[in-house]
């Protein structure tokens, strides 16, 4: 959830409601919005765009929960699988191009001091 979305009105604020009504139809949605609201007051209420999130998602929350219980949230039947550390390419690259981008640095501040 972002206040950004509710930045101006119009179509945005009615996308901004549909993210939230999709976010607290769920149990997952409902627990969040229930425990966070209290800090997403203290850190959005500042602006009006704050505001307005605010009472977007408030309202979205309200609308839901008077609509009965929530609906089930997906649960995965086990986790996906990790590959091995090491054995992917994209590990590699992840890896060997900070390795690379820092020993080019060092290389070429070595350089300019040697100047």
């Amino acid at each position: 959830m972002t206040p950004g979305c509710a930045s101006r009105s119009g179509p945005s604020e009615s996308v901004a409601a549909g993210h939230a009504r999709r976010d607290v139809t769920g149990e997952a949605g409902r627990r969040y919005w229930s425990r966070a609201h209290a800090s997403w007051i203290a850190s959005s209420s500042g602006s009006r765009v704050g505001r307005r999130f605010l009472a977007i998602v408030g309202e979205e929350h309200a609308r839901s929960a008077a609509s009965g219980p929530p609906t089930r949230s997906p649960i995965a039947s086990r986790p996906p699988a990790v590959p091995v550390m090491g054995s992917s390419p994209a590990w590699r690259a992840s890896v060997g191009a900070p390795a690379g981008l820092g020993a080019g640095l060092a290389l070429g501040s070595l350089l300019r001091r040697r100047r």
